[in-house]
């Protein structure tokens, strides 16, 4: 089993960030090892990935998320966890103070649970791993939590055919925050194309944002009429 490895994050150099400008990357407080194929027997599961929770470091945001040792983190904001390493550049992609839903097998029961990552403090980590090829490509969140639209929502809200999502919640710093969304807003395409549960929402985003070259129209009912906000990067203002 390779070394556990001390999550604390930094941006690594010429590697761009899912907001698309520096940031000092997120904190998660934990020591992590990757899956071999006797943990995987032992931690009942059905194959040998994930990254397996060593030590979680007291007052830290997994400690108060709940994270337990021996915890299995098998996904990060709907994006699968094959070793310890993955998880690290996903948090040096987040931004502190981000919402980040983790996927995790517990005795051999599959949990989701809710982190608010904090800020990396101090120097660079000289322990830290490389990161993979495959994970130097830019993944982006819109930054929103969503709620399905029951019949009775979409009456109220004035939207049509019980389709879309209500927006929740949106953090602040986000693609959606500089775009104007709003809680409140009930989300129905995402640059003509309809919005998924809110279990997929953020792969669908990354991939409609990405083919379109970071810049889309997001259409929205907000105080039951319908308009159109531009969801962009940084980069794509230019």
């Amino acid at each position: 089993m390779k070394p556990f490895l001390f999550l604390t994050l930094f941006a690594f150099l010429g590697l761009s960030s899912v907001w698309a400008q520096p940031t000092p990357g997120a904190f998660l407080g934990v020591y992590l090892a990757d899956v071999n194929e006797a943990k995987a027997r032992d931690l009942r599961l059905s194959e040998a990935r994930g990254a397996i929770v060593g030590k979680v470091l007291e007052n830290s945001p997994a400690a108060k998320a709940g994270l337990r040792e021996n915890d299995v983190i098998l996904s990060f904001d709907d994006q699968a966890i094959q070793m310890a390493t993955n998880v690290y550049v996903l948090l040096n992609e987040t931004l502190p103070e981000s919402r980040v839903m983790l996927k995790i097998m517990r005795e051999g029961v599959e949990r989701d649970v809710t982190v608010i990552v904090g800020e990396r403090q101090g120097g660079i980590d000289s322990t830290a791993p490389n990161p993979e090829p495959y994970h130097r490509t830019k993944t982006w969140r819109l930054g929103v939590k969503v709620a399905p639209l029951s019949p009775q929502l979409a009456e109220f809200f004035g939207v049509s055919g019980n389709a879309g999502s209500l927006v929740t919640e949106v953090e602040p710093r986000t693609l959606a925050d500089r775009a104007g969304i709003k809680a409140g807003d009930c989300l129905l395409t995402l640059n003509g194309e309809p919005v998924p549960l809110s279990t997929d929402l953020n792969r669908t985003f990354n991939e409609i944002f990405t083919k379109a070259n970071n810049k889309i129209t997001v259409k929205i009912v907000r105080d039951r009429k319908e308009q159109e906000l531009v969801v962009k990067s940084e980069e794509s203002e230019n």
